[in-house]
């Protein structure tokens, strides 16, 4: 027996309408900030960013640990070596599925937020370009961690789900320029931008959102991000019932505390003070 079920579109007046366009930034600080008509949206990335960082720390001392007990060259390795090797493998999975998680989570956010605006395309900015880049190597590091093709994936897949396209366009330059006056403005520091031209001032990733949108095959319409109505989401590992610390941060704290604090060194008092204090009483 079989049943037929509606499916949405926006003939039948149930799906989100492909002419109303809505902008996505991809970034490291907030994987997914989305700029709408009416509304924003900013997904925190600071779980992700606890992750990849706790994990770099845990990887260390598991590397340092393991080193001592190594198979030399053309030496079998002993049941212990094989256990420690197991288990990490086990930790770099459980590390995978966090992050992949977290995405999925934001992704989720966007596109739930997109359904309710009634929003039918999403013009994304495709950053996969800086991965090219040679930046340094924290900033190599975390771009790699942000994991762009991974969000943008996930994105795909659940606005593909609920009936909504997407659109990859190039990000070059979104974040430093005005959306309203066009005026390019230099790289803002922090998260703030702020418009000498006309004065706006608003977020600086619902900036480079706003910015993406209009970008769009179908021109995106022009709006002002500092009026936008801001929501805040997160996307990470929410466990009820456990403390907010990672068991590896109380690892990491205690591996800090044994080493012991730093010696103090003494600074150089001013040479005033040192005559005055040598001088006798009066």
């Amino acid at each position: 027996m079989t049943a037929g079920v509606p499916v949405a579109s926006y003939e039948t007046g149930t799906g989100p309408d492909p002419d109303k366009v809505a902008g996505v930034d991809l970034g490291i600080i907030h994987p997914f900030a989305l700029a709408g008509p009416d509304q924003g949206l900013l997904v925190s990335g600071r779980a992700i960013r606890a992750e990849h960082r706790l994990h770099l720390a845990d990887q260390k001392a598991r590397a340092r640990a393991l080193s001592k007990r190594a198979p030399t060259k053309g030496q079998a390795g002993s049941r212990r070596w094989r256990k420690s090797r197991a288990r990490t493998r086990k930790l770099e999975e459980a590390h995978r599925r966090r992050v992949t998680q977290a995405t999925h989570e934001g992704a989720r956010a966007v596109v739930d937020v997109a359904v309710a605006a009634g929003i039918g395309t999403l013009v994304v900015g495709d950053p996969r370009g800086l991965l090219d880049k040679d930046a340094g190597r924290r900033q190599n590091l975390a771009v790699n961690n942000g994991r762009p093709g991974q969000a943008i994936a996930a994105l795909s897949d659940k606005a593909a789900r609920a009936g909504i396209g997407v659109e990859l366009v190039d990000e070059r330059g979104t974040s430093s320029t005005c959306p309203n006056c066009r005026v390019k403005v230099a790289k803002p520091k922090g998260r703030r931008f702020s418009c000498a031209a006309c004065g706006l001032v608003a977020h600086r990733d619902v900036v480079g959102a706003a910015n993406i949108a209009s970008r769009g095959s179908r021109g995106g319409e022009s709006f002002d991000p500092s009026g936008l109505e801001l929501m805040h989401r997160r996307a990470g590992r929410h466990l009820p019932g456990r403390t907010r610390r990672d068991p590896r941060r109380v690892e990491m704290d205690h591996r800090r505390d044994s080493v012991g604090p730093w010696p103090a060194v003494a600074r150089p008092e001013p040479l005033g003070e040192s005559l005055d204090r040598d001088a006798p009483a009066a």
